[in-house]
C-alpha cells in the first residue's frame, strides 16, 4: 500500500539514545497547572517527602524553619487537602523525612531531631491527630539531612541513616515487637557528609540500600532472606558531585524497582548530568552512563518511582529553578521521554519529592523560593475520535471497529488513551465522483483538494479539538489507502474501507503530528529492513511484530499536540 505522500510534517525532535546517553530533546506537555498547597507556615529548605496510599489518598511532609512538622493529605473522597500538625517545634533538622506505607490505612513518617537522635510517628485512618512522637534512636545516633526507611513486609519496618563516624545505621521493628537497639552496618568513614542515601525494596524481605562514598562514588548494603547484609561498589570514584569544606553541596541519590529482579539508581554527577547503573537478571551493575546532558540538575534534588512493570519516572530541580522529569519506558525504542514539571524560578534546589496513585498519575512535589509547597500532578493523555463512515450502508462495521481498536492499542504503547466519542453514517454526494474521495498530492505545500475540503465539512457533533475519521469506499489517486491533509481547524484523515488494519493507527498518528521515517536514501527493502516494525513506515506489509512500534521521541510529539489532553 502507498502512503509516502502523506503530508510532510517538521522533524520530530526526537529523544536520541545513543550509548546510553540522553540528548537534548523537546518536551511532553502532560502535566497539568501547578499549585500550592494549604500550608500554616513555610517549610525550611531541604526536606519534602510524599506518599501515595492507594489511589485515592495522597501525603506530603515537611519540615518548618523552627523545626515542626507538617502533613497536607488530600483523598478522592473529600477531594481536598486538609493540613495536620505532625510534630511540634524543635522536633525536626531539615534535610531528613521519609514515610513508608504498609497499609493503605498506616502511615510511619521518621526524622531526625536536633539532638541527633531519630523520632517516628504513624497514621491510621480514623485517628484526629498524630500520635507523640517515639524516639527509635537515642541523641547523637544521626547526622542530620540523611534518612531513609522502607517496609520490607507489611509487618517490618527498616530506618536507615548515616552515624557521626559516617558509618551506616540501622534499626528495625516487626509486628508485635519493639524496636530494635541501632546497630551499624558498615564499618566508619564509608559515607560521605553531608550525604545521601536511599532504600529500596524489590521483593518482600528484600533490602538494597544505597549510599554516596567520601571518594564521590556509589555502594549498596543488601539483604535477602537467603544471605545476610552484605556490601559492594557499584561505581567506580568522582560520579556523584558531592561537597567539599568550601561548597556544601548535598549530594542527591535514588533508587526504584519497577520488577523484583531490577533495580535502577540515579544520582546527578560532578557535571551536573543525571547518572545511573542497573543490576538485572543480565547486568551487574555495568560502568555508569549519563542520561542527560551536562548542567541539566542542580544537586541535592532526585527522586524516583514505579508506575508499572517497565516504567519509571524520574524528577529533579534543573540550573533554572525548573522541575523536569524524565519517563522510562521499555516498551518504546528510545526508552525516555522528557517532560517539564513547572516552569523556571519554581523550586528552591535539594527538596523534590515523586509519588504515583495509579499507573496513569503521578503527583510531584517541592519548596517554592517563598517556602510554600508547589506540587503538579501527570496524567495519561487521550484523543477524542469520531468515525464518519462515508456512502458505505451496507459495510460491515466489524472490519472499521478492528482498526479502532487496533488504534487503541498501538497508541496505549505511548500513553494515549483512545475515546471513540460517536460512529455516523453519512451520504456525502458534493465530491466530484461519489464514491471517490481526490486526496491529490496529499502533502504541504499543496492546499486539500476540493473533495478534501468538502468532506471534512461533515463534522457533525465534532469539537475543534476532537478528530474526525472518514472511512470511504475508495480515494484517488488509487495508489493512496489513506491521507491526513486536513483543512486547517478540522483535524481528521481519511482512509479506504478496505485499507489495512492499522490504518486508523497510521494517519491519525499524522494528525497527532507523526511522519514517516526518512526512506529518502533507501530502497523500499532497506527502508523495511530498518523500519519495518514502526508505526509510521509507510508501508507496513512487512511488519515482523503484533503491534507496530512507536518511539519514545514520537510519544512526545503526540503528547505536545492540542488534540491530545
Amino acid at each position: 500500500m502507498r502512503e509516502k505522500r502523506h503530508r510532510r510534517f517538521a522533524p520530530i525532535a526526537a529523544l536520541v539514545v545513543a550509548m546510553g546517553v540522553l540528548l537534548p530533546a523537546q518536551s511532553a506537555q502532560a502535566w497539568e497547572s501547578e499549585f500550592t498547597l494549604p500550608a500554616p507556615a513555610p517549610a525550611a529548605p531541604g526536606a519534602i517527602t510524599s506518599i501515595a496510599r492507594g489511589a485515592g489518598a495522597l501525603d506530603v511532609f515537611w519540615v518548618h524553619p523552627d523545626g515542626a512538622i507538617s502533613n497536607a493529605a488530600w483523598t478522592a473522597a473529600s477531594g481536598r487537602w486538609i493540613t495536620r500538625p505532625v510534630a511540634p517545634e524543635g522536633s525536626a533538622v531539615a534535610g531528613a523525612l521519609s514515610v513508608v506505607a504498609r497499609a493503605n490505612d498506616l502511615l510511619d513518617l521518621f526524622w531526625i531531631r536536633p539532638d541527633g537522635g531519630v523520632s517516628n510517628s504513624w497514621w491510621h485512618t480514623g485517628y484526629t491527630a498524630w500520635p507523640k512522637a517515639l524516639s527509635i534512636a537515642s541523641a547523637r545516633h544521626a547526622l542530620p539531612g540523611t534518612l531513609t526507611a522502607a517496609g520490607r513486609n507489611p509487618d517490618q519496618l527498616d530506618v536507615f541513616w548515616i552515624e557521626p563516624d559516617r558509618s551506616i545505621g540501622t534499626t528495625a521493628w516487626s509486628l508485635g515487637g519493639a524496636w530494635r537497639e541501632p546497630w551499624r552496618l558498615t564499618g566508619a568513614g564509608v559515607a560521605q557528609n553531608p550525604g545521601a542515601l536511599t532504600v529500596v525494596s524489590r521483593a518482600r524481605d528484600n533490602l538494597d540500600v544505597f549510599w554516596v562514598r567520601p571518594d564521590a562514588g556509589v555502594s549498596v548494603l543488601t539483604l535477602n532472606p537467603a544471605t545476610p547484609w552484605n556490601s559492594r561498589a557499584i561505581t567506580g570514584a568522582g560520579h556523584v558531585r558531592i561537597g567539599s569544606s568550601r561548597d556544601a553541596v548535598r549530594p542527591a541519590l535514588t533508587a526504584v524497582s519497577h520488577r523484583e529482579d531490577q533495580v535502577d539508581v540515579f544520582w546527578i554527577g560532578p557535571d551536573g548530568a543525571v547518572g545511573t547503573t542497573v543490576r538485572n537478571t543480565r547486568l551487574d551493575w555495568p560502568a555508569p552512563w549519563p542520561i542527560t546532558s551536562p548542567g541539566a540538575a542542580q544537586p541535592g534534588a532526585l527522586d524516583s518511582v514505579s508506575r508499572s512493570a517497565g516504567r519509571f519516572d524520574l524528577v529533579w530541580v534543573a540550573p533554572d529553578g525548573a522541575i523536569r522529569n524524565l519517563t522510562f519506558d521499555e516498551k518504546l525504542p528510545g526508552s525516555w521521554a522528557a517532560a517539564p514539571v513547572t516552569g523556571a524560578g519554581r523550586a528552591q534546589a535539594n527538596a523534590v519529592s515523586l509519588t504515583t496513585r495509579h499507573p496513569d498519575l503521578l503527583d510531584a512535589f517541592w519548596i517554592r523560593p517563598d517556602g510554600s509547597i508547589g506540587t503538579n500532578w501527570w496524567h495519561l493523555e487521550r484523543i477524542r475520535v469520531h468515525v464518519k463512515v462515508v456512502n458505505l450502508p451496507g459495510a460491515d462495521y466489524a472490519v472499521i471497529d478492528t482498526k479502532i481498536k487496533n488504534m487503541v492499542t498501538a497508541f496505549a504503547q505511548a500513553e494515549i488513551g483512545v475515546d471513540l466519542v460517536s460512529v455516523e453514517h453519512i451520504t456525502v454526494t458534493d465530491t466530484a465522483k461519489k464514491d471517490v474521495v481526490d486526496v491529490g498530492f496529499c502533502e504541504a505545500p499543496h492546499p486539500p483538494t476540493s473533495d478534501m475540503v468538502k468532506l471534512f465539512d461533515h463534522r457533525n457533533n465534532v469539537q475543534a479539538n476532537e478528530i474526525a475519521l472518514y472511512v470511504v469506499p475508495q480515494i484517488s489517486p488509487s495508489s493512496f489507502a489513506g491521507c491526513s491533509r486536513h483543512p486547517d481547524g478540522k483535524p481528521g484523515a481519511v482512509f479506504i474501507y478496505a485499507a489495512e488494519p492499522w490504518a486508523a493507527a497510521h494517519e491519525t498518528g499524522h494528525v497527532l503530528g507523526l511522519q514517516h521515517p526518512d526512506c529518502t536514501t533507501l530502497t523500499e527493502l532497506e527502508c523495511a529492513r530498518y523500519y519495518g516494525d514502526r508505526l509510521m513506515l509507510p508501508k507496513r506489509v512487512y511488519l515482523t511484530k503484533p503491534v507496530p512500534e512507536i518511539l519514545s521521541g514520537e510519544k512526545v510529539t503526540m503528547y505536545q499536540s492540542p488534540l491530545s489532553r
